[in-house]
C-alpha cells in the first residue's frame, strides 16, 4: 500500500479503507484539496474509477505532483542532496539551522517543492501553517534523519500518469471541472477542519465550502472531524463515522478525534 512521499499532518492514510467504503462509483474522481495525495494514489491503485482530476491551491504540492509525473529521476536526484546534506551534520543545531534557511528560501518562493519536501520532512510533525502574512511558520522538527524512498517515487510516477493537476481556487476549480467533464463526477473534499482554519493567511471558509458544494446536483463527500463546529457548518449533510485516530491539530493540540465523513447522497 502506497503512502505519500512527505509528512503530511492532515493525511488520511489511516482511514482511506473506512473512507472507500462511502465514495460513491463513478466515471470521473474529482479531489479538489489533494493535500499529501494518499487518497488519490490509494484510488488508483485500486482503480476505481476511469479519470482522476485534482487540485490543491499550494503550488509546491502540485509542482512537485507534476515533477514527479514527468521526470522522476530529476526529482530523486534533486531531493537526494537535501537528504544527504541534512543527513551528514552531526550536530542537531546544524540541523535547524538549515532548517531555517530552507523555510526563509521557501517563503522567498512557494513554488519551490524542493524547500517544500525537506519542510515537511524536517519540520514539526508534518504540518503546513502560514500566518497573516502568509509566511510558513512551522518550527524545526528535531528530526536525527530523513529518508527519501526511491523506489516509493517511480510508483507514483507509474500510478499518476493518467491524473490532470491542477492549481486554483476549488471553486474555479470545480467549474472548470463542470464545464470541461460531460461524464458522471464525485467530489471528494478534505479542506482544513473546522476550528482549525490556519493553512494559510486567509482563514478557510468551511460554511462557504458546505454551501457551495450543496448546490451541485453532483455526489459529494466531505471529510471533517467529529465536533460541534463541523456539525453545525454541515448539518446538510448525512454524518458518517469512520474511525478514532490520533490527530495534531496544531502544535499545542494532540489528541484523539473522530473522523467523519459528510454527504449529501443516502449510504
Amino acid at each position: 500500500m502506497i503512502t505519500a512521499p512527505f509528512r503530511w499532518a492532515g493525511s488520511k492514510a489511516k482511514v482511506t479503507n473506512e473512507l472507500f467504503n462511502y465514495f460513491k462509483g463513478s466515471d470521473v474522481y474529482v479531489e479538489p484539496f489533494l493535500g499529501s495525495g494518499v487518497v488519490l494514489f490509494r484510488l488508483l491503485e485500486d482503480n476505481k474509477y476511469k479519470k482522476y482530476i485534482v487540485n490543491d491551491v499550494n503550488k509546491a504540492i502540485i509542482g512537485f505532483y507534476r515533477a514527479i509525473q514527468t521526470s522522476p529521476k530529476h526529482v530523486i536526484d534533486t531531493l537526494s542532496s537535501y537528504q544527504y546534506l541534512y543527513n551528514s551534520y552531526v550536530s542537531i543545531e546544524l540541523k535547524k539551522e538549515l532548517y531555517y534557511k530552507v523555510r526563509d528560501s521557501y517563503n522567498n518562493d512557494k513554488q519551490n517543492w524542493t524547500n517544500f519536501w525537506f519542510l515537511m520532512k524536517t519540520g514539526f510533525n508534518g504540518l503546513y501553517r502560514e500566518n497573516k502574512k502568509g509566511m510558513y511558520n512551522v518550527p524545526f522538527g528535531f528530526k536525527e534523519k530523513i529518508t527519501l524512498d526511491e523506489n516509493q517515487i517511480y510508483q507514483i510516477h507509474d500510478l499518476i500518469q493518467c491524473v490532470e493537476f491542477n492549481c486554483m481556487d476549488y471553486t474555479d476549480f470545480i467549474y472548470k471541472v463542470l464545464n470541461e467533464t460531460k461524464t458522471r463526477i464525485f467530489i471528494y473534499n478534505d479542506p482544513p477542519y473546522c476550528g482549525s482554519q490556519k493553512y494559510t493567511k486567509d482563514d478557510f471558509n468551511n460554511e462557504k465550502l458546505a454551501s457551495f458544494m450543496k448546490s451541485l446536483p453532483i455526489d459529494v463527500a466531505i471529510s471533517d472531524i467529529d465536533n460541534d463546529i463541523s456539525n453545525h457548518v454541515y448539518h446538510d449533510y448525512f454524518k458518517v463515522i469512520l474511525k478514532e485516530v490520533k490527530k495534531i491539530i496544531n502544535i499545542s493540540s494532540i489528541h484523539l478525534s473522530k473522523e467523519v465523513l459528510y454527504v449529501n447522497y443516502e449510504n
